[in-house]
């Protein structure tokens, strides 16, 4: 609460705990927190096996969007979706790929493996990026499917949290992964040409 919130009602503390999506679940459904959020939507059978009764709604839109580190790559590059699936399929390795090269005209990409990073704990960032690879890829859906957790075809499971990703994405060159970005412009991705 802002300072003239916690005025008018000093006897209300909210506390919060970046705990991730699964743990939030969990701890509001055993009452230990009055409310939580999450990411990924609530399934039925979680909803009956809380401990009291949950109010499940929307409250905020967020989206995750790839980043990489490319040295030597100044401009931002665009993946088509077909690439971004086939990336985290396995079935593009190289970030010269003719795949991510038609997109992004004019930039010579390196012939480097392409180093996937990902969550290592169940979170709703994982849901959100998963179910977008569903959407765009029935290969994806069929060999690996949506969920807070999924068996990851290649890559590197990181630290716990998205913060856990951050000093990957600092560290380790070559690399790409998916990143929960809230409360964004929908002009920040490039949509036009079925591109992000």
């Amino acid at each position: 609460m802002d300072s003239g919130d916690s005025n008018l009602h000093p006897e209300v503390e909210v506390r919060y705990f970046p705990s991730g999506s699964s743990e939030g679940i969990r701890q509001t459904s055993d009452g230990a927190a009055d409310f939580g959020a999450t990411d990924a939507p609530m399934t039925d059978e979680q909803l009956a096996a809380a401990k009291r009764k949950l109010l499940h709604f929307p409250t905020v839109v967020g989206a995750v969007v790839p980043i990489y580190n490319l040295p030597g790559i100044t401009q931002e590059l665009r993946f088509t979706p077909e690439a971004l699936a086939g990336i985290y399929l396995g079935t593009i390795t190289k970030w010269d790929d003719p795949a991510i090269a038609m997109s992004n005209s004019g930039l010579l990409l390196p012939d480097q493996n392409i180093a996937v990073v990902h969550r290592g704990d169940p979170s709703g960032t994982t849901y959100i990026w998963t179910d977008y690879l569903s959407k765009i890829s029935n290969e994806w859906k069929r060999k690996v499917g949506v969920g807070v957790s999924v068996p990851w075809p290649v890559g590197l499971a990181s630290a716990k949290g998205s913060g856990g990703l951050a000093p990957v994405a600092r560290s380790r060159h070559y690399h790409t992964r998916s990143w929960l970005v809230r409360l964004r412009p929908l002009s920040w991705v490039d949509v036009k040409h079925n591109c992000v």
